[in-house]
């Protein structure tokens, strides 16, 4: 006897930030929001980091070196899989290259490196650095 199994869709968000100049900005702190939600960051950002989140949950992410923050959000149209890039600019040169690997961290003190699964309420989402 087979028990139906249902499959969560997910959206996968990959972010890219820039600076002024349109290069990888290095040293963003990255904060992911999911129904409104803090899930997680991602520190010593190297310009790139990644979301994964159930395809129904508003996802919005934040950017932010010291007091500049550009922010971005979206909401699926369909229940399929999608991939979003968001390019957040942010305003001042790139600071120096950081030597650590980014590291994702949940609200509950959770890492992962590059990789963490954060738990909000019944939703697992996926933070990468």
């Amino acid at each position: 006897m087979s028990q139906a199994m249902q499959v969560m869709e997910k959206q996968t968000m990959s972010i890219s930030v820039y600076d002024a100049e349109g290069k990888p900005f290095v040293g963003a702190r990255l904060e992911f929001f999911v129904n409104g939600q803090l899930a997680g960051t991602v520190e010593s950002s190297s310009g790139r980091a990644g979301i994964e989140a159930p395809a129904d949950a508003h996802v919005e992410v934040r950017a932010t070196y010291n007091e500049a923050m550009r922010s971005f959000a979206a909401q699926p149209r369909s229940a399929t899989s999608k991939v979003m890039m968001a390019a957040l600019h942010m305003p001042m040169a790139t600071p120096p290259a950081l030597a650590s690997q980014p590291e994702a961290r949940c609200t509950d003190g959770t890492t992962g490196q590059p990789c963490v699964n954060c738990h909000i309420g019944d939703i697992t989402v996926r933070i990468c650095g």
